[in-house]
């Protein structure tokens, strides 16, 4: 027997335009879900991923799809750290190798070792 279980989506709700996390067993589709969504973002592999995407990837050109939220919300290096903490407080996101002084000022970290 063939296990069935609902994959995690984002939409945005037809009412407020307000972006929600939502399980589905099937495909959303205009016919499926048109009359509770405006559109549909997914699957997502993780509720993190998903829940990053509702909360900051509206208008976020570092948040464009499914991958992107995954990454951002399971960051595995010290740029995707930065990356991420930028994005959730708003702060610009400079791409370049910064050393371990100036992410921990950026961060607003105190100093481990002068």
């Amino acid at each position: 027997m063939k296990r069935t279980y609902k994959r995690l989506y984002v939409g945005a709700s037809i009412d407020n335009g307000k972006r929600e996390k939502f399980r589905s067993a099937i495909t959303p589709t205009k016919d499926t879900h048109g009359q509770v969504y405006r559109y549909t973002i997914g699957p997502f592999r993780t509720v993190a991923g998903a829940e990053f995407m509702r909360d900051y990837g509206a208008n976020n050109p570092h948040c464009q799809c499914v991958a992107d939220a995954e990454k951002l919300a399971h960051p595995k290096t010290k740029s995707q750290i930065i990356k991420t903490h930028c994005i959730k407080t708003g702060t610009p996101f400079v791409d370049f190798p910064l050393s371990s002084s100036s992410i921990g000022d950026l961060l607003g970290l105190p100093a481990l070792h002068k």
